[in-house]
């Protein structure tokens, strides 16, 4: 009898041992403009799909990423395409990536931490060179924060131009969050100040598929006036 409790018993424990590990929830970094900390794992791609409507035409923000290691992914954003009118037109593309440096994000501990950098290249075929700092912090009655800081420096200019964005969330459910938001772009250099806010929802409808809703509006002359988007985050693999 003892023989037989012992032999179910490893039996069990090796079953339970060799089941495969839960996925992880989606992390996207749509819909707020502040991106966050987190990279794709070794192997995994998301597709992050959107549409946004403003008053100067209809656009499909589309970012693509692959981890190549437990800490660094590869990133190809586009709009695809913005239609003006009756005009179609491809514009900026750009192909970067990655790197999160440093776990963290409990209250009250270091924040999580990444670095992400891009070569943006316009219809000219000029490149913009951008990187931000991306950092993630949980914050008191549920709340989280992320937080992005930033340079670029626009084809013409010599000096740079700075950006910033912190995003406010908090979950409503396992499946279900909001977000606030703040962000700002400063060219020094041309003399302008794009600010606005932001916020929207996110719904999980599994741990790989996210749809996502939002509204923007510009705070300055210089900002986009207003938007009105929406988007599908789709990942494959762990």
């Amino acid at each position: 009898m003892r023989t037989r409790v012992l032999l179910v018993s490893v039996i069990a424990v090796s079953v339970l041992s060799s089941a495969p590990a839960l996925a992880e929830p989606i992390t996207t970094d749509r819909p707020d403009i502040a991106e966050s900390s987190l990279a794709m794992g070794a192997g995994a791609y998301q597709l992050e799909q959107g549409t946004s409507f403003e008053a100067g035409g209809l656009s499909f923000p589309s970012l693509q990423r692959l981890g190549i290691g437990s800490n660094v992914e590869l990133r190809l954003e586009t709009p695809i395409v913005t239609l003006s009118g009756a005009q179609a037109a491809f514009t900026e593309v750009g192909l970067g990536a990655k790197w999160h440096f440093l776990d963290g994000g409990e209250l009250g501990h270091m924040p999580s931490m990444g670095l992400i950098g891009h070569a943006v290249v316009n219809s000219l075929g000029q490149v913009e060179p951008v990187f931000k700092l991306a950092a993630d912090t949980s914050l008191p009655l549920e709340f989280d924060l992320g937080m992005n800081v930033g340079a670029s420096l626009p084809p013409g200019n010599t000096s740079p131009a700075l950006n910033y964005a912190a995003s406010l969330s908090r979950s409503l459910s396992d499946s279900f969050r909001f977000y606030v938001e703040a962000s700002s772009v400063n060219d020094l250099m041309a003399g302008t100040n794009e600010l606005g806010v932001d916020g929207g929802v996110a719904l999980l409808l599994d741990e790989s598929l996210q749809l996502d809703m939002a509204v923007y509006k510009g705070l300055t002359d210089t900002s986009t006036d207003w938007y009105v988007g929406a988007g599908i985050s789709k990942r494959w693999g762990n």
